[in-house]
């Protein structure tokens, strides 16, 4: 078996789909289950394309969950 991969996958990636989600999305603090909030760890739609965000739209900003304690995802997350 050989990895074909490389042929039509260059080590810098994609370059045509980073510049589109550079220019659609920004850089955020997520909160990750079982983790809590990690700085700059997630993406966000930018200012100029509000109208599609979900969370703004149904205006779900502070949406909290209570995790069940029996939950592990957590700890899967942290290896």
């Amino acid at each position: 078996m050989e990895n074909q991969y490389p042929r039509v996958v260059s080590r810098e990636g994609n370059l045509l789909a980073q510049k589109q989600v550079n220019e659609v999305f920004e850089i955020c603090d997520r909160k990750w289950r079982g983790i809590g909030t990690i700085p700059a760890s997630g993406m966000r739609l930018r200012q100029e394309f509000h109208q599609y965000d979900a969370e703004k739209v149904f205006q779900v900003h502070d949406i909290s969950v209570v995790e069940p304690p029996e939950c592990i995802s957590g700890l899967i997350l942290q290896g």
